[in-house]
């Protein structure tokens, strides 16, 4: 059996008491992907959506298991076999939270 090193790709730390998104991400279908979002500091639950795009400019969500998530939800396990569109991102709103930050980081594993 080989064991190939996952890629870790950093996708930033956003402010946590603000609405924002991640950077956009190509989709690539050659790879199992694992998202890790940790909270550092924070006084609440944010929640997150998840958005997808076929040119990167235009934005609408995932689906609805996706949609305004808090992250405990997410941490108990967000998976899905494909996501159809050639871009997605992640985005968050502060949901009664004042500080902290979000560290988002995105494991890839070739298939």
């Amino acid at each position: 059996m080989s064991l190939q090193n996952p890629i870790l790709l950093d996708l930033g730390t956003l402010d946590a008491s603000l609405t924002g998104c991640t950077v956009a991400q190509e989709l690539c279908y050659n790879y199992d992907w694992f998202l890790t979002i940790l909270k550092d500091g924070t006084d609440g639950n944010p929640t997150m959506t998840v958005e997808v795009s076929n040119n990167g400019v235009n934005w609408v969500s995932y689906n609805c298991k996706a949609n305004n998530v808090t992250l405990e939800d997410v941490y108990s396990g967000f998976t899905d076999d494909s996501i159809p569109a050639k871009y997605f991102r992640l985005c968050f709103e502060p949901n009664g939270t004042t500080t902290g930050d979000l560290i988002i980081d995105m494991n890839l594993k070739p298939s």
